[in-house]
């Protein structure tokens, strides 16, 4: 396999900035995202520029540096996630209780 283009790099990171975004948003919403082809899609892009002479990856330092950014801040939101869905799985089990608490002392 050759090692890919700068145009090709360029593209790839688009593609996954592009995927980042939607996961984000998605998780923000609180629907599942699979972060399966996220995790392939930058295997393929680090295993590409690894490929590369330096000259050809270099200029990708600071973009794949945004990109890292960008993936620390899923990890935020997805954190913050599972603390709401934390949050609002105690206040569900507290209020259940607390409804079979009320309910047995009205057959009392």
């Amino acid at each position: 396999m050759s090692a890919p283009t700068a145009a090709e790099i360029s593209q790839q990171l688009e593609k996954i900035e592009s995927l980042i975004g939607t996961s984000k948003r998605f998780i923000e919403e609180g629907k599942m995202v699979d972060l399966g082809s996220l995790e392939e899609k930058i295997r393929t892009l680090t295993d590409g520029l690894k490929q590369c002479d330096p000259e050809t990856a270099k200029p990708f330092l600071e973009p794949l540096s945004k990109l890292i950014d960008s993936l620390d801040e899923i990890e935020k939101t997805l954190e913050a996630s599972r603390q709401n869905i934390e949050k609002t799985q105690s206040e569900l089990e507290h209020k259940k209780a607390r409804n079979a608490y009320q309910k047995s002392k009205k057959t009392e």
